[in-house]
């Protein structure tokens, strides 16, 4: 079957490199058959690559064939990536025309990176810097026309995808919203709209915005009883008379800061060349920002981090640790104990879960191992994935480990989920965070592979450098009581700092900074006069 499929997956490959037949066609059965990409042999692999950056290098198939070139592209990067692969982004890239294409392909390789743990922080800076430019000059019409230093009581409070209080990056939002409220500034939330509004590109995995179907404008939004007013801005059609209202609105209550929860927004940056900005991001990815005063990061940029933002004309030097990505909120503290038969499950069976919007393309074939292996551990485990799971990934999952691993779907009552299980696993991912600060929370021991996000929540005696170590952490673990792993959980969740603390700081920081950036700028128009 394996032969099979990689001869079917070979010939359509080879039929569109020699531009035959019905090309769409044979992106759709390549597409359709994509996750035998991983499985072919080193040579294939090696084969495919090298025919992938031949049609590349060719100007006129990048001229003619752009749609097919930026499939191959996302093929490249997607299964067959290698070092050199930076020159080939930049060559499709260039070739793109229109904002809204250009954005599109950017957030698609955002995706990828983020999904396949591939690091394209090199190219990515480049030409987000170049893009955000481009709408500058494009949109260079558009202007803020007051004092951001009248008003520094107001702040605007903006995130790209807003959905629920069960996503990560939301809950955050939400909660530095009532924070900054409790600390006494007036704040309007905006939800800027900045992935693709649909499959705009032939890209082998294409992604679209996932946003809650309200109109444009001011809105009274519901989150879990409590109700907030939130400016929704369909940014990623670039319509100028929706950026156009949304400026009057920001005319009328004149924020003097912004705070940015995530980043990697064009319209963001957008404003962030008028309204000092701190970006507060949400995961370990390298968000590039070329106007932004502020980066609050989880760790130190490495070396390759500083160059790809250097190499961008991107100020390294504003990307700094301002606050522990952990923070004691109280929502995030447990205040009761759940028992597993609310659950369904049995008091003796040890539950261990996976928790994340992304498993079809974090459960590969490593983690369905890993996965197996700590079944056989004990004949009390059931292993439980919560989240979106398509059905291959279902019945892949049933036929190598059995009925005690179990793909429950999203679970609305996450929170009380987490309170009930023995132990949540963190896979090799970038997300996660939000999860397993929830699980400490709530009393429930986390376990995670060294890399990502998870890494900065925990000691390090509960990371693994790979997934024989993880299983190794699990069963050292395994007979816990109840309040022994409470009692692990809640040690840790004791050295998190105040999230008010955090909230603190990052406003003191952002207003030093401007402070020191407008007395910068009074020098220099100083110096220049007496020059």
């Amino acid at each position: 079957m394996g032969t099979l499929m990689s001869d079917i997956l070979l010939s359509a490959f080879n039929t569109l490199f020699r531009l035959e037949g019905d090309l769409d066609n044979h992106c759709q059965a390549i597409a359709n058959n994509r996750d035998s990409i991983q499985d072919l042999s080193k040579a294939n692999k090696t084969y495919l690559r090298n025919q992938i950056k031949s049609f590349l290098t060719h100007e006129n198939n990048l001229k003619q064939q752009l749609p097919l070139s930026i499939f191959h592209l996302s093929i490249y990067a997607s299964y067959l990536h290698d070092e050199q692969i930076d020159r080939y982004i930049h060559k499709v890239f260039n070739k793109i025309s229109g904002l809204k294409n250009k954005n599109a392909f950017i957030y698609n390789l955002v995706t990828i990176g983020f999904r396949k743990n591939i690091s394209f922080d090199k190219p990515l800076a480049k030409i987000f810097n170049s893009f955000v430019m481009q709408f500058k000059d494009e949109y260079s019409d558009l202007t803020l026309k007051y004092d951001v230093n009248q008003n520094k009581k107001t702040i605007l409070l903006v995130s790209s995808q807003i959905l629920s209080a069960n996503h990560s990056p939301t809950f955050l939002l939400l909660e530095l919203y009532e924070t900054l409220i409790e600390l006494g500034f007036e704040v309007l939330i905006a939800q800027i709209q900045c992935y693709p509004p649909e499959y705009i590109l032939p890209v082998i995995e294409p992604i679209k915005g996932n946003y809650l179907d309200t109109p444009e404008g001011l809105r009274i939004w519901d989150f879990d009883g409590k109700e907030i007013p939130v400016y929704n801005l369909a940014a990623n059609h670039f319509k100028k008379s929706s950026l156009e209202d949304f400026l009057e609105t920001l005319e009328k209550i004149q924020p003097g800061f912004m705070i940015n929860v995530g980043g990697y927004n064009v319209f963001q940056e957008f404003i962030a060349s008028y309204i000092p900005s701190l970006i507060y991001t949400t995961s370990s990815m390298l968000v590039p920002s070329p106007f932004s005063s502020l980066v609050s990061v989880f760790e130190k940029l490495s070396s390759a981090q500083i160059k790809a933002l250097e190499d961008a004309q991107i100020d390294p030097k504003k990307y700094k640790k301002m606050v522990s990505q952990a923070a004691q909120v109280d929502s995030l503290l447990g205040k009761r104990t759940t028992s597993k038969s609310e659950f369904g499950y049995k008091a003796e069976e040890i539950l261990l879960a996976v928790v994340s919007n992304r498993l079809d393309w974090e459960i590969g074939p490593d983690e369905i191992e890993f996965i197996n292996k700590t079944l056989q551990i004990d004949p009390r485990i059931k292993f439980l994935l919560v989240g979106r799971c398509e059905d291959k990934l279902v019945t892949k999952i049933g036929q190598m480990c059995g009925p005690r691993a179990e793909c429950l779907g999203p679970i609305v009552e996450i929170k009380t989920f987490l309170s009930m299980i023995d132990f949540l696993i963190n896979t090799k991912r970038l997300g996660g965070g939000g999860a397993a600060a929830t699980a400490i929370g709530h009393g429930t021991p986390v376990f995670s592979i060294n890399y990502g996000d998870v890494t900065s929540l925990l000691p390090s005696e509960y990371l693994a450098d790979n997934y024989a170590e993880l299983l190794g952490l699990i069963t050292c673990h395994l007979e816990l009581d109840k309040p022994t792993r409470q009692q692990i959980a809640y040690s840790i969740f004791n050295q998190f700092p105040k999230f008010k603390d955090n909230v603190k700081s990052l406003i003191k920081a952002l207003a030093w900074k401007h402070r020191k950036d407008r007395i910068n700028a009074v020098n220099q128009r100083s110096q220049s006069l007496v020059n």
